[in-house]
């Protein structure tokens, strides 16, 4: 997968869910939720290769996620990294959908990328 993959599968899935995949008592996030929700790099997970192992590990430190995300070195590491940060991990419960569009166009100029929410 590469970068622009990545993120229009992240941004449209979580637009179309609506809300950001946390879980737990203080709330944490996880490629995937009991009910089926999923983070901004959980979306690019296909089904058939998630593995719940995966709720412990973070991409760039972890084999398996590297290879299905294609991290190839620092920089796609960090892309990884900034993309889940900053289109998920920090954004707010309140007006959810229109703070991910606001961030991914900004994270889209800066890496570079097509900014078409739903193009896919």
């Amino acid at each position: 997968m590469d970068r622009q993959q990545i993120f229009d599968t992240g941004l449209n899935g979580l637009i179309k869910q609506g809300h950001r995949a946390m879980t737990g008592a203080p709330k944490y996030c996880v490629y995937r939720t009991p009910t089926g929700a999923k983070c901004f790099l959980g979306h690019s997970i296909p089904d058939n290769e998630y593995d719940p192992e995966f709720e412990r590990e973070i991409p760039h430190l972890y084999s398996p996620l590297k290879a299905i995300f294609g991290a190839e070195d620092q920089a796609d590491i960090d892309f990884l990294r900034e993309a889940q940060s900053r289109l998920h991990d920090s954004l707010p419960d309140v007006d959810f959908t229109q703070h991910l569009l606001t961030r991914a166009k900004t994270f889209a100029k800066q890496y570079n990328l097509e900014f078409n929410p739903n193009a896919q």
